[in-house]
């Protein structure tokens, strides 16, 4: 008897095992091309950028809270191409990640102008050739 409940007590453990790990899978890193989707004119960005103007706070907040997740998920990838020159990745990543954050605090304070330049400084072309110069490749 004592046995058959030992047995009985391992399928369930490896059952809820089991779940546990779909459910993980589930939340994977969104892949850098995921978090390029901060870009562009319907890019969250933008989306931040023309709630904030509008004063519609919760679609701001909301937007700029997505953007800040991809921003702190860019830092957990690694680049498809001088994935050895891990310190400038990191460099660049954290960067990204604190400008997310920048317009992500923006938006939570309602400042309208606040969040513009926040937005600005993320879209500037001169820091992202910083990473794309470097870890991205060359289009065929």
């Amino acid at each position: 008897m004592l046995r058959k409940f030992g047995v009985a007590a391992l399928m369930l453990a490896g059952c809820a095992f089991a779940v546990s790990g779909v459910f993980a899978a589930d939340e994977k890193t969104p892949t850098i091309k995921d978090c390029m989707k901060f870009q562009g004119k319907n890019g969250l960005a933008n989306k931040v950028g023309e709630a904030a103007k509008s004063e519609k706070w919760d679609d701001a907040q909301k937007a700029s809270a997505d953007l800040f997740k991809l921003g702190q998920a860019m830092t957990k990838n690694t680049p498809p191409q001088n994935a050895e020159k891990k310190d400038a990745w990191e460099k660049v990543t954290k960067e990204f990640c604190e400008k997310t954050k920048a317009v992500d605090d923006a938006a939570k304070a309602k400042k309208a102008e606040d969040v513009s330049k926040a937005v600005t400084a993320l879209l500037d072309q001169k820091s992202c050739g910083g990473c794309h110069g470097t870890f991205k490749p060359a289009k065929k």
